[in-house]
């Protein structure tokens, strides 16, 4: 009887230890793969605005500014919808662990809006239009966006 007792005790212990040393591992192995990829992407999306701002920089040098000019306006109406699904990707429990940028976020499209009020959309996709008119929408201020 001391004996079963001694062998379930151990038994449990290890489940226990097993669970804990899984559950660290699954949790250091995501937090890992999430920055790696993270990092990834960040670096892949710099190499890539920076080709794109090449392409900008040798149209106004070549004196082809509404080349320059298109490719800009389309960049900015990217930004946009990309500031929209950004948006909708918040969830609650993302937030907590997260500097609260709504102030930051209202400042800079605010003065999105300003531009875009002086110079529309540029986006010829109705549904594409349709979500950077909802986006600036929001971010309509009283005073003009200065």
């Amino acid at each position: 009887m001391f004996e079963l007792k001694k062998m379930w005790k151990k038994i449990t212990i290890g489940v226990i230890l097993l669970i804990l040393v899984g559950g660290a591992s699954f949790f250091v192995g995501g937090v890992i793969g999430f920055g790696k990829g993270y990092s990834y992407s960040i670096a892949s999306r710099s190499a890539i605005e920076g080709m794109g701002k090449v392409s900008i920089l040798r149209a106004v040098r070549e004196g082809r500014t509404a080349v320059a000019l298109e490719s800009l306006e389309g960049s900015l109406d990217t930004d946009i919808v990309e500031q929209s699904t950004l948006e909708e990707g918040n969830c609650f429990l993302f937030n907590m662990f997260c500097m609260n940028t709504d102030d930051y976020d209202r400042t800079f499209m605010s003065r999105i809006v300003k531009y875009r009020k002086e110079y529309p959309i540029q986006a010829t996709d109705p549904e594409v239009k349709k979500r950077i008119e909802q986006t600036l929408k929001k971010y309509e201020t009283t005073d003009g966006g200065n």
